[in-house]
């Protein structure tokens, strides 16, 4: 053969023997073999993400919930794990160039920092489900929520004093809510009253309690109640209570009811009100002044005694108005109390012969003021000239609901008087028909018409709803 020709020619024949066998090769396909040798190195980085993620969970565990002075000391070995982590990481994806021993070393320092730093974080959590316990036992939760069996703190987190509960938000309010059972056994109380026992001012508030809510429970309806009841040191305090019956989440029978301490504001309401009478005491001084410098005045000019009696009658009719505004602590005066009142004064007896008719209306301040004036020139007019400066004549005031000119709505309200006074000269204008006729219209933006009829003088006002407070909401 050409390969044994050419060894002998070369290296002579010898001992040389050249043989075939047979040759078999079954190679390793390239991919498996990539596989086989990168599968470890897959398994390392897996384990190595989720030993970061750990720690990652262990640091935002540390940065939120632990205590001082275990907080710093946690977060602090935490962050040397962390770094030593990601170091491992940049090496394993060769982010970086690492020697092994250095990698060997990061392994070693990455494990040590992580287990200490997850030791350090346990006596760092120690006490917090404590810390939510005791308050949720604080705020009187008694294993129920409001209107249910769910704990009673709300989801709220505050810092560093932890979960908020019903309590704090009620802390300092004067307000406590409870709920009871139909045989008024407490179901919680937030905050508590205290034991009626050791806490002698709570009794007559649980009695009050007690009371209110066989109400409600005998009703089965909502019942609310304003009470006064006297501290230790005998000063009053005042309370609003409201309970209603129903069904808790739980499927129990019961009540839910609210006691607030509303001294605060009736001490305000009162000190109020006081002001408000000396205010009137002081215009009322103010008033009685002028008459006096009035009198004086003309006295000094030589005038007729009674030719100031109008200008003081006035005077008189606007004090009587304020008296009944602050009766009613210058909210509104009933339209009726108004009348009677000035009809009062100024027809005296004869006011008997007097009748009023009409749906119960509210006057607010600025129109009480303005028809006070009115019905007073009124009334003075039917004495002198109308029909109640007759033995039988007799007055008929009567007031309705009307719509004004553009379509507004409003009232009319209409002063008749029956009969006929002595016969006068024609009235020339005055101060009292600028009352009626300019004045009372300007101020309360209403029509006025005045007439004298068959039956006897007759005075139509309309007037705005405006000048009248809305119905009054009971309950």
């Amino acid at each position: 053969m050409a390969l044994e020709a050419m060894l002998e020619s070369s290296f002579g024949t010898g001992d040389l023997v050249l043989s075939a066998a047979p040759y078999s090769l079954s190679p390793l396909p390239e991919a498996a073999h990539d596989m086989a040798v990168s599968a470890p190195a897959l398994g390392n980085l897996i384990m190595l993400v989720g030993f970061l993620l750990t720690l990652l969970a262990t640091f935002a565990l540390a940065l939120l919930h632990a205590t001082q002075p275990w907080r710093h000391f946690s977060i602090f070995l935490n962050g040397i794990a962390l770094a030593c982590g990601v170091g491992l990481l940049a090496g394993e994806i060769a982010l970086i160039m690492v020697p092994a021993d250095s990698l060997d070393l990061l392994r070693g320092a990455a494990g040590l920092f992580a287990a200490v730093a997850v030791l350090s974080l346990w006596p760092a959590l120690v006490g917090l489900g404590a810390r939510d316990n005791g308050r949720l036992a604080n705020s009187g939760a008694q294993g129920h929520a409001l209107m249910g069996g769910a704990a009673m703190a709300l989801p709220l987190t505050a810092t560093p004093g932890g979960p908020l509960s019903l309590e704090d938000a009620l802390t300092g309010s004067g307000a406590t809510i409870f709920a009871r059972a139909p045989d008024l056994s407490e179901r919680w109380t937030v905050p508590r009253l205290g034991d009626a026992a050791a806490s002698p001012p709570a009794a007559p508030l649980l009695e009050r309690i007690r009371t209110t809510l066989q109400n409600a429970f005998s009703r089965q309806a909502p019942v609310a109640d304003r009470f006064r009841t006297d501290d230790p040191q005998g000063k009053p305090r005042w309370y609003e209570l409201a309970v209603r019956p129903g069904r808790f989440s739980d499927g129990q029978n019961g009540a839910i009811g609210l006691l607030m301490d509303v001294t605060r504001h009736r001490e305000a309401e009162t000190q109020t009100r006081h002001l408000l009478q000396e205010a009137t005491h002081r215009t009322k001084n103010l008033l009685t002044i002028i008459q006096s410098v009035a009198r004086m005045s003309a006295k000094t000019l030589g005038l007729p005694a009674n030719a100031i009696e109008p200008f003081n009658a006035r005077l008189q009719a606007i004090a009587m108005s304020y008296d009944l505004l602050v009766r009613e602590e210058w909210d509104s005066v009933p339209l009726t109390d108004l009348l009677h009142s000035q009809l009062n004064h100024t027809l005296g007896n004869a006011a008997a012969r007097a009748s009023t008719s009409g749906p119960a209306l509210r006057l607010r301040p600025t129109a009480v003021q303005t028809l006070a004036l009115a019905f007073h020139e009124l009334g003075a007019k039917a004495m002198v000239q109308g029909a109640m400066a007759a033995p039988g004549g007799r007055l008929r005031i009567s007031w309705e609901d009307a719509t004004m000119r553009d379509g507004s709505p409003g009232y009319r309200l209409v002063w008749q008087e029956l009969g006929h006074g002595p016969d006068v000269p024609a009235e020339h204008r005055n101060y009292a028909r600028d009352i009626l006729e300019r004045l009372t219209p300007r101020g309360l933006r209403g029509e006025v018409a005045a007439s004298q009829t068959d039956e006897g003088f007759r005075w139509e006002l309309r007037f705005p709803a405006s000048n009248v407070m809305p119905p009054r909401q009971e309950g």
